[in-house]
Parts: C-alpha cells; sequence; structure tokens
C-alpha cells in the first residue's frame, strides 16, 4: 500500500515535470500573455507636412482611466493636468510610442483609447497580441474617435489553466497504470505489446493531427503567429498544446481500461456524445466565421441540433458513440476549412450547388494555389484536441436483436424525415425565410454553416409543377420544333449583347431636373433601331439574375423567392442562347472585366456552353484602364474586348459576343463634378446622383464610338444593349421624380434596352418586355437564324404576357395578372416545360439548345 502511494506521486512529479517541461516554450500560454506582452500605439508617417500631431485624450480599461505613471512613453508629452491627459506626439518622429503592459483586469473589460487627429490626416497604429493592427483614423467632423479592443479573456486563461492542470492529473494516471500493468503482468514482453495496441489510435490521431497541421500551414501565406485561445500562437506552439492534450488523453484511456466504474464511464460517453454537436459546431464556425462571438443563442442551438440529430441517425446505424462522433466532427472541420478556402478564392462559403459541380472544382483546384488564414489552423488543432478526447472512451458490444434494431432505426427514420419535411415545407419555404444568395456569408455568420446550407438546400428544390406531364410536355415542344414563325432567310448575322451595369433612363421622368440627357446617344438611335424598356426582377443589385434570364430565357418566377440560379441551379448541359447559336455555326464569347469567382462564373459559363471566355485578368489593367472615380474597368476598355474579338475574326462563322460591363457599378460618391448637372436642390449633398450619370454619359460615348465601328464593319451585325437593374441610388432618382418617396415596383423594376443593326431590320419604338424574352425577340428580328422550340414558345408567350418578373405581370393589355387564373395555367404549362429542361435529361437538348425547323 505504501508503495502504491509512492508511485502515484512519483507518476504525478514525472507528469508535473514534462508537462511544465512542454509548457515552458509556449511563449503565451494562459496567464503568460500578461507577462510577455506589451500593448502598443505607435503614430503613422504623415502623408504630408500638414498630417503631423496625433493626440490621445483617454485610456480606460473598462470604466477605470489608466495610470500614465505605468505607460511607457517615447516622442509622447503628458499635459499639465492632474490625469496626464491628454498625450500628444506634437509632430511625427520614427520610433515614437506608446508600450502598454496588460492589466490583469483587461480579463474581465475592454481596452478603449479616445483620440483625435489634427490635422484630419494624422493617424496611429495599435498593435497588440503580436498579430493583431488596428489602424487609429478619425473620420468625423470634429476628428474625434475611438478604439476597443478585446484582450485575452478570463475565460480563455481559466481554459488553458484548466486543461493544463487535467493533463498533468490524466497523463499521471497513465503512468501510474503503465508502471502497474507491467508489473502485474506475468508476461512482460506480451504485455508491453497489448499496451501498444491499446494506445495505437491515439497515436494514430497525433500523427494525423501533426500532418494535417503542416499541410494547412503550408496553405496559409506568411503567418507567424495564429490567435489560439484569445493569444498568439506560433505553429510550434499549436503542436506542443496539441502533444499535452495526447499525453492527457492517453491517461483517459487508462481510466477507461481499468473499468473501475462502468455507471460512471458509461454517463460521461452519454456527456461527451451530447457535448460533440455543439463543440463541432464551435470548431466549424471558429474555422472562417469572424463573427462567431455574436451569434445568437438561438442559431448556436439550432446548429448544434442539426448536427445532434445526423449523429444519433449515424449512432443508431452503427452503435458505436464513439465511431458518430468523430463522424459529426470530421464533418464539421471539413466543413469549415473549406468555408475558409472558398471565401478566399470564390468570396463564398460552401453552398449546396457547389456539391453539384465537384468535377469542375476539382479540375479549376489543379492550377489554383488553395489559400487559407490562420484560423483554420487554429480550428485545426481545436478538433484535434477534442478528437483525442473523445477517440479515447472505451464502450462495450451492444447486443440488440435484430428486430430491436430494425424497429429503433424505423421509428428514428421517420421521426428524422418527419421533422425534415415539416421544417422545409412550414419553416422554410411557406414562411418565405430569405438565404443571401448574393453574398451567402453574411447569412452563414449571422445563422451558421448547417443551419444556413441546409436553408438554401431546402429552398432550392424544385419539385415538379401541378399536373406535370411529361409526354404533354413533349407534345408541346415538338409541336413548336416544327412550327414555322416566318424566319427571314438572310445571311447569319454577327450578335453583341452587352449587359450595361446599372443603366437606367431618368431623363426628362417627372420632377427630375438634369443639364442633358446622359444617354443621349443611345436613345437617339433609330434607323435600324428598335428601343424599348426590359423589365427586370432585380434592384440595386442583383446582376447575375438579369445576366440568367437574358441568357436562358428563363424566367426568375419559376424558382423559389430569392434563388440565384448561377449559384444553384446551373449544371453542365444547361439551356442558353449560346447553345442555340453555337448549334447553327456560331463562335461565341462572353466576357466579364472582374473576378472569375463572382458568382462562380468561371464554372457556370461553360455549363452554359461557352467556351471562349475573358476575365479582369485578360484586360489591360494598368490604371489607365479603370474609372478614376470608382476604380471599376471603364466601359470603353470592355468595348475595345468586343472589337478585339471582331477584329480577330479568322473564319467565316458568324460571332455572338456577350459583354457584362463594371463601369457603373456602385457605391456613387457625393458631389463628383462633371459636365451633366443635377440641377434639383440638394442641400449641399447630390447623393452621388451626378456621379452616376456622369458615368452614364462616358458609357453613352463609348456606345457611340462601338456603333460607329460596326458601321464600317463589313459583315451584317445587330447589338442589343439593356441595363441589368437600376442603380443602388434609385431611391434618390425616384424622391427627385415624384418629389415623395410614393413611387411603384413599375417605377423602378424596369431598365433601357437598344436594338441596333448596321443592316436593314424593321423598326419599333417604346417596346416593353421583360429579360426573359429579349434574346429570342432579337433573334426573330436580327433574321436568318432559327430558334428553338423553347425559344418560339417564349415569342408566343410575349404575345399574351409581355411582362413575367418575381416583382410584376402584366398582360398585353397592360393589366396587372399574377392572379389571374387564365395567366395561372399559361405559367403553369411554362413551368413544366423549364421543369423538364431542369432535369437535365439530354432529350431536352432538341428543343432547348438545337435550332428548330
Amino acid at each position: 500500500m505504501k508503495r502504491d502511494k509512492k508511485l502515484k506521486i512519483s507518476s504525478f512529479v514525472i507528469s508535473l515535470i514534462i508537462m511544465l517541461f512542454m509548457q515552458s516554450f509556449i511563449e503565451d500560454f494562459s496567464y503568460k500573455v500578461y507577462t510577455n506582452e506589451n500593448i502598443e500605439i505607435s503614430q503613422s508617417e504623415p502623408a504630408s507636412d500638414y498630417s503631423d500631431n496625433f493626440k490621445i485624450n483617454s485610456i480606460y480599461i473598462g470604466d477605470k482611466l489608466l495610470d500614465l505613471d505605468k505607460v511607457e512613453m517615447k516622442g509622447w508629452t503628458k499635459s499639465k493636468t492632474d490625469t496626464g491627459y491628454p498625450v500628444q506626439t506634437n509632430g511625427y518622429s520614427k520610433g515614437n510610442k506608446l508600450s502598454i503592459k496588460p492589466s490583469p483586469g483587461l480579463m474581465f473589460n475592454k481596452l478603449s483609447v479616445n483620440f483625435e487627429t489634427s490635422p484630419k490626416y494624422s493617424t496611429a497604429v495599435m498593435t497588440y497580441l503580436k498579430d493583431h493592427t488596428m489602424t487609429m483614423y478619425a473620420s468625423s467632423s470634429d476628428n474625434r474617435s475611438y478604439v476597443d479592443i478585446h484582450y485575452t479573456d478570463f475565460v480563455s486563461i481559466l481554459t488553458q489553466t484548466l486543461i493544463f492542470i487535467g493533463s498533468i492529473v490524466l497523463f499521471s494516471f497513465f503512468i501510474y497504470n503503465l508502471i502497474r500493468r507491467i508489473e502485474e503482468a506475468s508476461d512482460k514482453k506480451k504485455e508491453i505489446l497489448y499496451i501498444g495496441k491499446d494506445y495505437i489510435l491515439n497515436f494514430i490521431i497525433l500523427g494525423v493531427s501533426i500532418f494535417g497541421l503542416s499541410k494547412l500551414k503550408a496553405h496559409i501565406p506568411e503567418e507567424k503567429y495564429f490567435t489560439f485561445f484569445h493569444a498568439p500562437y506560433t505553429y510550434q506552439d499549436l503542436i506542443l498544446f496539441v502533444s499535452t492534450v495526447f499525453l492527457a488523453s492517453l491517461g483517459m484511456k487508462s481510466i477507461y481500461k481499468r473499468k473501475s466504474n462502468i455507471k460512471a464511464l458509461d454517463i460521461t460517453n452519454w456527456i461527451l456524445f451530447i457535448l460533440n454537436p455543439f463543440m463541432s459546431f464551435y470548431i466549424l464556425e471558429s474555422a472562417y466565421n469572424p463573427n462567431f462571438g455574436s451569434m445568437e443563442l438561438i442559431y448556436i442551438l439550432i446548429n448544434a441540433l442539426i448536427l445532434f440529430l445526423i449523429q444519433v441517425l449515424i449512432y443508431i446505424v452503427i452503435r458505436k458513440k464513439r465511431l458518430s462522433m468523430i463522424f459529426i466532427l470530421v464533418l464539421s472541420i471539413a466543413f469549415g476549412i473549406a468555408n475558409d478556402a472558398l471565401y478566399i478564392l470564390r468570396d463564398s462559403p460552401l453552398i449546396p450547388a457547389f456539391l453539384g459541380s465537384l468535377g469542375v472544382a476539382a479540375d479549376v483546384a489543379k492550377d489554383t494555389v488553395i489559400e487559407l488564414n490562420g484560423h483554420s489552423l487554429m480550428a485545426f488543432s481545436l478538433a484535434s484536441l477534442w478528437l483525442l478526447i473523445i477517440s479515447s472512451i472505451n464502450e462495450g458490444k451492444i447486443k440488440i436483436s435484430k428486430i430491436s434494431y430494425v424497429k429503433q432505426l424505423a421509428g428514428y427514420s421517420a421521426i428524422f424525415a418527419l421533422i425534415t419535411v415539416v421544417s422545409v415545407n412550414y419553416f422554410i419555404k411557406q414562411n418565405g425565410v430569405g438565404v443571401n444568395l448574393w453574398r451567402p456569408s453574411r447569412t452563414y455568420y449571422v445563422e451558421g454553416s448547417p443551419y444556413s446550407f441546409y436553408r438554401i438546400f431546402a429552398n432550392q428544390i424544385l419539385t415538379a409543377p401541378k399536373g406535370y406531364d411529361e409526354k404533354e410536355v413533349e407534345d408541346t415542344l415538338e409541336e413548336y420544333y416544327n412550327k414555322d414563325i416566318g424566319t427571314k432567310e438572310n445571311k447569319k448575322p454577327n450578335i453583341v449583347i452587352i449587359q450595361s451595369e446599372a443603366l437606367a433612363d431618368y431623363y426628362g421622368k417627372g420632377n427630375l431636373k438634369l443639364s442633358e440627357n446622359p444617354i443621349a446617344f443611345q436613345r437617339s438611335l433609330d434607323e435600324n433601331a428598335i428601343q424599348g424598356n426590359s423589365y427586370v426582377s432585380v434592384l440595386g443589385g442583383g446582376t447575375v439574375n438579369s445576366e440568367y434570364e437574358a441568357l436562358t430565357s428563363v424566367p426568375l418566377t419559376f424558382f423559389p423567392l430569392g434563388a440565384y440560379p448561377f449559384q444553384q441551379y446551373v449544371k453542365e448541359g444547361h439551356t442558353s442562347v449560346g447553345r442555340v447559336l453555337e448549334n447553327q455555326g456560331y463562335n461565341t464569347f462572353i466576357t466579364h472585366p472582374n473576378k472569375p469567382t463572382n458568382y462562380s462564373r468561371q464554372e457556370v459559363w461553360p455549363n452554359l456552353g461557352f467556351k471562349n471566355i475573358a476575365f479582369l485578368g485578360d484586360y489591360d489593367n494598368s490604371p489607365e484602364s479603370f474609372e478614376s472615380t470608382n476604380s471599376f474597368m471603364k466601359d470603353s476598355v470592355a468595348f475595345d474586348k468586343i472589337k478585339e474579338q471582331f477584329e480577330n475574326k479568322s473564319d467565316d462563322k458568324p460571332l455572338f459576343a456577350y459583354l457584362v460591363t463594371m463601369q457603373n457599378h456602385g457605391g456613387y460618391t457625393s458631389n463628383v463634378p462633371g459636365d451633366i448637372k443635377v440641377l434639383n436642390e440638394n442641400n449641399g449633398d447630390d447623393k452621388g446622383t451626378s456621379h452616376y450619370v456622369n458615368l452614364l454619359k462616358k458609357s453613352d460615348e463609348d456606345l457611340k464610338n462601338l456603333v460607329e465601328f460596326f458601321k464600317s464593319y463589313d459583315e451584317p451585325t445587330i447589338l442589343c444593349i439593356f441595363g441589368d437593374h437600376q442603380p443602388q441610388n434609385y431611391d434618390i432618382f425616384m424622391k427627385l421624380i415624384k418629389s415623395s418617396d410614393n413611387y411603384t415596383n413599375k417605377d423602378v423594376f424596369y431598365t433601357p434596352f437598344t436594338i441596333w443593326a448596321n443592316y436593314d431590320i424593321d423598326e419599333e419604338k417604346d417596346v416593353n418586355m421583360s429579360l426573359n424574352y429579349l434574346t429570342p425577340y432579337l433573334l426573330q428580328k436580327a433574321g436568318g437564324i432559327k430558334l428553338s422550340a423553347y425559344e418560339k414558345y417564349m415569342l408566343d408567350m410575349h404575345k399574351d404576357y409581355p411582362i413575367l418578373t418575381t416583382k410584376q405581370i402584366f398582360n398585353n393589355d397592360g393589366l396587372e395578372v399574377s392572379k389571374d387564373e387564365e395567366f395561372q395555367k399559361r405559367n403553369n404549362k411554362l413551368n413544366s416545360l423549364i421543369y423538364y429542361e431542369m432535369k437535365q435529361d439530354t432529350k431536352s437538348d432538341k428543343y432547348f439548345n438545337e435550332a428548330s425547323k
């Protein structure tokens, strides 16, 4: 008994020495972050001779004013006041800084610095915890501002300390039990082999963890420190911390092996089983979500519940708590790291639509450098810690009859399915809960990945329209395939479509007073021209949805409200005007002078059949190519890219070119001077109206040059330009037009369109149609081109219902008919045709992607 006590004490001492030795190499472990770190404020080098002074009026820790006697100053001077505040630089000098030793009070409070700049362009930089940098710049009218920082808090320090203490105790158990097992074994060599077998899983997890950390680190550019438990850790620190928990996990495993209290261990297993979804969710969000700390409790519970339901389902199937927990954890960390990588690569987290294009993504990834931020490494480290803990649990085999097993599995599966159906149909779809698919990260940041992913998936499920009959659909399409619409037999012309960013026509509307028409040239085209308005489903943004309707002729009314088809539904083989024209011998070209990752265009456009594609990197990126007032690519440069395609045509094939411009994108800066004046009173702030209309004028002048180019081009060419949506500041224009904010959807959900040809076409004015009709209408007017069966059907639909958008539906008498019974029948038939195509059966190509008779 005495020897056993000595063995326990010896084991504890050995464990303590080893743990202290390991943590001594972690510079900022636990409380050491308060003894080894400083908070520094240094003035930035001034941009001019008139911006060199920086003043700090106060520094508070919580509600307590920081004693300046505890602050090391170089180049800063105190005031002759009781407190010494304010302190100021009185001119910039290299090396000037305030150095603050963080006090324990920062565990429970924030540090607030109230400062003042004079003149207003001087700045300073606050650095803390090595990897945190905060620029201090006062932009308010009185040049005053403040910054708050949250240092390593009490919970973080307590957690690290408890892990350290727990590791000492647990590892001492391992040492003690190891020695006891070897001493008591009759065959010591064989017992050592058994011991190795018992702990092999822990060693495998440690090896996988270190290997995974090294692989992740290779994708993190120039990161020296990583935020771990709200403290700066190096890569070596992370390895040491994981190794510490690994040693603790050996102790946990040894406790389970002793089986001294089976009931207590079983309770522990169930506690870990319940905790695992919460830990997995925390790890998932930690990998990419900078706002996780402010997430509402209800979303934390919903996300954990989703993971828990999946975990229980897996457990019922395999009857292993440990494996079901590991599955959820691995799934979560993979989801989190994927979000991190995709956010950097594509400005979007993982959404269901990406899973449908994994093949394309894999091809793209071969030539793409995947980057991650330090959060992924931190999250993976946490996952390794938790994996070491849950992998150490031991559970006996569960004996259950086949009948009981089947009953339990069927019962839970039924409950799981019921929860899914009810949540989809009653809480998500019918309640119209919106998901931000333009910037999915905004939804993910607020509501969590599992819940957001599930909501997007539920909203994108397409169900067959009421009374859907495939044979009836095929009969309708076959009828239109053979229908003669009187196509002109002239030579196939070249086709150019310009989707002009934020193009709107406000001139002469209501009480708005402009000194001249910003799009005077476009609207002056009358010979061989068609003028009208294109009705859209988006406003102030959502470019890609107008792009989808124009390229495919599929109205957004078919999809769930708030859908972004580019992100959700466009798979390989999807119908497009590009495919129809390529089927008739056209070469096709599509371009957008911005990042290819915007709305996944680098994947979507090939899925729509386009092979010749150009993005921002394919343009001249010299400063002269960008609009000086907003830094977007000039329309003149984008139009030159179109000219280049026609100048370099090397065969007799006609060319179809589609351009999505960027120049007129918001935001619009107030009071930007220009030739066009907004003559309404603005009280000193025109809220970007002048900026916008003068951008339009530049576009109009560039359009004139493009038209002049095609006037002298020796092949028949037809050009169409339309606006994707009205600008971000449409509300300001509406208030000027109406002299109030009393405007309707009909006032804002439309943009101008113009069709012009360098050969004879029928001329028309005041043509109104929604965007889903624009390309069939254009092809018919162009002449020499055969339409697909679906495009012919859309032309017939256009005759009766020329405006079909998510915001307004009008018949040819100008009446709103969204609830009209006859329209509902026609729309249901249209939806059946689209659903037939969306099934992506290759037999739909005949009617959607090929020229009909």
